[in-house]
């Protein structure tokens, strides 16, 4: 029979395997489908078991008990390095498939082991010698423990190959880990291999219990370079410690406890305890992943953020570059063709007179344009001045009407002009841009109005100038309407009208008239049902 006798050494093996399970159920309960946490969980079970072994041996009262106990310590023993070449093969791993030979191979020789240590005849364990005072004397068979010490041993040795192998090509926060698991398993396995495998050739089984004590370095080391290199956050480790301090505390109490009935209390809150810990880590661990995770956007956002800034800049740089550069010769070019067809250079044949106007008319667009280009560059760099000063907007307006009235005309418009004739709209401003609003305005009425009337009117609302200009032409829909004044996004509509759109003149208008502190909108009812542009600007008074 078993009756667990309560002292420090069994109090301290039940302890750390409580310990090694409860860790290993951390790790496992992270990610179940991570290779490396499924291997170390598995390891933590091994060890845990061994713990266990050693108590129910040294609790032992008759000396069959013990018998099985001391198979059983020596079993679960010799599972410890096989699990430890598993863990090293497969860290730092998430998702690794085991070959053939690991499947099928490397658990042959542990079979052979496993099946020396539990025979109950002419095994490696003959019997044991229980003693009123010290530890109970294990007798084995010489030949089979030492092959079940080459066995340990050598698993051992391969375990630290790999580790080592991993550590010299390994760098930063992963180098810094294998040392620290380097470390604990070389001290674990070093207390352990002397105290409980060679100690025992010579008789000494005084210290038979030392290994199992002594796996609490690992656990030290491990959480050593957890708390050291922050290698998870400060809440979960602060979690872990409480759930693992907790549990601590319950589990002595069914040590402590004074009848069977308050141990089996004990043994069952501690149990449920158990559950309960193991739960509130996993959804603290959630909860910092989740807030983790949206660290990490947040920051991947404003790093995209920051590029597409760069990334702007640089184009309104090159904007600005290269629509300099193409300045310089179109104005050349304009000129020489002025000169041309003004006969400088002696009168031109009809042919000749018609293409060079056509290069004209060309670099004129083309200067247009670049000038836009120009513009924007500007607009977005905020870089563009406006040199305001008093004076008429109904002078602005109707110069601009004069320009266009040949082509109202032309295209046989009409044109309905609204703007009271004795009255004047006095405003500040910059008349080149504030013109150059106008045109863009009264430019597109014209492309856009097939047939039908342009209407302009010019009134004065409390403190505001208001212009109004409505058209007969192809209308706009809503999707049009809302990027209407956005930048390089002319409507569908209109880049079947007019294929040479751009979309940058009403961004340009936008930016002038808000440039005055003014407003401009754009209404229509629909396709083919006509356009309103509607500009407000500031009076002075």
């Amino acid at each position: 029979m078993i009756g667990i006798e309560i002292n420090i050494v069994n109090v301290l093996a039940a302890t750390i395997a409580v310990i090694n399970t409860l860790y290993g159920l951390i790790v496992f309960s992270r990610n179940r489908e991570n290779t490396t946490n499924q291997s170390f969980f598995f390891l933590t079970l091994v060890v845990s078991t061994w713990g266990l072994s050693i108590l129910f041996l040294r609790s032992a009262e008759t000396v069959e008990v013990a018998t099985w106990a001391a198979r059983a310590l020596y079993a679960t023993a010799a599972l410890i390095p096989f699990a430890s070449v598993y863990f090293a093969s497969l860290f730092p791993t998430e998702k690794k498939k085991l070959s053939f030979y690991q499947k099928m191979v490397v658990p042959i020789p542990l079979i052979f082991i496993l099946a020396l240590t539990i025979l109950p005849q002419n095994g490696l364990i003959d019997t044991v010698v229980l003693n009123t005072t010290g530890e109970p004397r294990i007798i084995f068979d010489f030949i089979q423990h030492t092959l079940y010490s080459i066995f340990i041993i050598g698993y051992f040795s391969w375990v630290y190959v790999i580790l080592f192998k991993k550590f010299f090509v390994a760098s930063g926060i992963l180098k810094i880990q294998l040392a620290y698991i380097l470390i604990g398993t070389l001290t674990t396995t070093g207390i352990a291999v002397f105290t409980n495998l060679l100690l025992p050739y010579f008789g000494i089984f005084a210290f038979n219990w030392v290994g199992q004590i002594g796996i609490l370095a690992m656990i030290t080391f491990i959480l050593y370079s957890v708390l050291k290199h922050h290698l998870f956050s400060i809440n979960i480790i602060a979690t872990e410690l409480f759930v693992v301090v907790l549990q601590l505390t319950l589990f002595t109490q069914i040590f402590v406890a004074d009848s069977l009935q308050d141990r089996l209390l004990s043994a069952g809150i501690f149990g449920a305890t158990f559950i309960i810990g193991i739960i509130l880590i996993r959804s603290v661990i959630r909860e910092v992943e989740a807030r983790q995770q949206i660290e990490k956007l947040a920051k991947d956002l404003r790093s995209a953020n920051e590029k597409l800034k760069e990334l702007d800049k640089l184009k309104s740089q090159f904007l600005s570059i290269a629509s300099h550069d193409l300045r310089a010769p179109l104005t050349a070019i304009r000129n020489f063709m002025s000169l041309l067809m003004d006969g400088t250079y002696g009168k031109l044949p009809p042919a000749a007179e018609e293409g060079v106007q056509h290069v004209f008319d060309r670099a004129t667009a083309m200067a247009t344009s670049v000038d836009d280009y120009l513009n924007v560059s500007r607009i977005e760099q905020g870089e563009l001045k406006y040199d305001l000063e008093a004076a008429d907007l109904k002078e602005v307006v109707m110069d601009t009407l004069g320009t266009f009235k040949p082509s109202v005309q032309e295209k046989g418009l009409k044109l309905n002009i609204v703007i009271p004739e004795h009255e004047t709209f006095p405003a500040m401003l910059d008349k080149v841009k504030i013109q150059e609003v106008f045109n863009n305005l009264l430019d597109n009425a014209i492309k856009y109005t097939p047939e039908g009337t342009i209407s302009i009117m010019l009134e004065k609302i409390g403190n505001t100038i208001r212009y109004t200009q409505q058209d007969t032409g192809v209308g706009m829909d809503e999707k049009t309407q809302k990027n209407l004044f956005g930048l390089f996004a002319p409507g569908e509509d209109s880049k079947k009208i007019n294929p040479k759109s751009t979309g940058v003149g009403l961004y340009i208008t936008k930016a002038h008239v808000e440039g005055h502190k003014g407003t401009v909108r754009a209404e229509s009812a629909g396709k083919g049902k006509g356009s309103t542009f509607v500009v407000e600007l500031p009076l002075k008074r």
